[in-house]
């Protein structure tokens, strides 16, 4: 019937066609937006790095041991934080 349904006890027809269509539009936006979020996990953190080291003198941040103290913990956090998604998403 042209992809439309007639919905039993409910009295309302369904076009199947398009929520069809709209279903597989959603996958491709769902698609493109884990395509940014990834971009944006690998860009942000540099961009963060860079604006750190860029804004200020750079042997006045290499010489404090506080900078590097925050700039570890950063990356243990990450790494710690990527592992925990990656499981999650397995399950």
């Amino acid at each position: 019937m042209n992809g439309i349904e007639f919905i039993p006890n409910s009295g309302q027809y369904v076009n199947m066609a398009g929520d069809q269509k709209r279903t597989e539009e959603a996958q491709k936006q769902n698609k493109k937006a884990q395509d940014l979020n990834s971009l944006a996990a690998i860009i942000l953190p540099f961009s963060v790095i860079l604006g750190i080291f860029g804004m200020n003198d750079f042997f006045e941040i290499v010489s404090n041991e506080g900078t590097w103290i925050v700039i570890i913990i950063g990356f243990i956090l990450s790494i710690v934080l990527l592992v925990y998604i990656r499981r999650k998403t397995k399950e």
